[in-house]
């Protein structure tokens, strides 16, 4: 029996989803290539510990937990999960908070990290390096390596360990690197001579998606693209776009269309178009270089794009957005195999077996620190 490969990866419970999580998290690893031979077996997870540095009330951390968990479901039963022929599709899928061995990973890592690591890092640099920061977000990369480690234990009763892939976008490549750093650190200080904790394999997203205003998508400008909400709602949004104020050539020159594909309306619709496997769409540039071709025209396009392209997944989410107990049986328990699923529907394990993993490395990682257990 082959060994698996891992991947890992999780989104923030701040809300809805948008394309920008679709293209840099749910689309890379429901793609990611497997290594030969292999089976792979996916981690995804909500987190929701991390999204508690945006100080958000009960009812709106439960409500933004179900929204990814229900868009998590879409993309799972309702999509696809791409992976070599013949091999087993396996998704571990839960709730960060419901894997208490994350937090314990997380303070002992947090015993190797210096504060000039986390000085340097992004989620430092980014609130301007203000003296009021909340320790959650200056510690942050530190429960992100927690995240990620805790299911990179080599050689558990789980069996022995290939490489963990870790597809992330390039504004958290940092983060994955103090990850790595804090591996080599912890097999170095505990591991005598041994590898215990596998360093993560990065797998670069090296596009960040612009938003409506140019600036990276993200729920904290409020600039998203809400491709499985209301369809008016995103009409609104794509036509809102930022675009040039200059006039459109009547005979675009190779200059003009290179400036084109530099615009926010031309990222975003290439970021989609990779995403959604339908026929019928518009080349873009073509239809640029045609001349004629103005702002207006590909808004409509991509607002067409997004509406048809998503039609089925926004269909299938919105049925789970009103399942919030479905859903939760899922996360708890996972989901088998059943009569009438195509080779695409991954075999689902829940929160129940995720732990028994986790419980399972803590025992080594224990062992290695010397925390006395029974």
């Amino acid at each position: 029996m082959p060994t698996p490969s891992y991947t890992l990866t999780g989104i923030q419970a701040s809300g809805h989803t948008h394309l920008g999580n679709i293209v840099g998290a749910m689309n890379p690893i429901t793609h990611l290539s497997v290594i030969p031979n292999s089976d792979i077996e996916r981690f995804i997870f909500i987190a929701d510990l991390h999204a508690l540095t945006k100080h958000p009330d009960a009812s709106t951390l439960i409500k933004n937990t179900q929204h990814v968990a229900a868009a998590w479901g879409a993309f799972l039963l309702g999509r696809l999960i791409h992976s070599a022929a013949g091999k087993e599709h396996k998704v571990y899928f839960y709730r960060q908070s419901r894997i208490p061995e994350i937090c314990e990973l997380y303070w002992y890592l947090s015993c190797l990290t210096s504060k000039s690591t986390l000085e340097k890092a992004h989620a430092y640099k980014a609130t301007g390096k203000d003296e009021h920061i909340k320790a959650g977000v200056f510690n942050y990369p530190v429960l992100m390596a927690a995240d990620i480690l805790l299911f990179s234990v080599s050689n558990t009763k789980q069996g022995v360990l290939n490489d963990m892939h870790v597809p992330v976008g390039k504004d958290q490549a940092q983060h994955l690197e103090i990850a790595r750093d804090l591996a080599t650190r912890f097999n170095h200080r505990y591991g005598n001579g041994k590898e215990i904790l596998r360093v993560p394999t990065p797998v670069i997203n090296p596009t960040l998606l612009p938003g409506t205003d140019g600036e990276k998508m993200s729920k904290s400008r409020n600039n998203t693209l809400d491709v499985l909400g209301d369809e008016e709602a995103l009409r609104k949004a794509v036509f809102s776009i930022k675009t040039d104020s200059e006039p459109i050539p009547k005979n675009p020159t190779e200059a003009d269309c290179a400036k084109f594909q530099q615009s926010t309306l031309y990222k975003v619709y290439a970021a989609a178009d990779k995403v959604i496997a339908t026929s019928g769409k518009k080349d873009l540039l073509a239809e640029y270089r045609q001349g004629g071709y103005g702002y207006g025209h590909a808004k409509a396009d991509l607002y067409v794009l997004l509406r048809d392209g998503f039609k089925g997944v926004r269909g299938t989410y919105q049925g789970w957005v009103n399942k919030p107990k479905e859903i939760a049986g899922i996360l708890k328990n996972g989901r088998s195999k059943r009569e009438g699923d195509g080779p695409h529907i991954p075999i689902i394990y829940g929160e129940d077996k995720v732990r028994a993993i986790a419980q399972a490395n803590m025992e080594v990682i224990r062992k290695a620190i010397g925390i006395w257990g029974d």
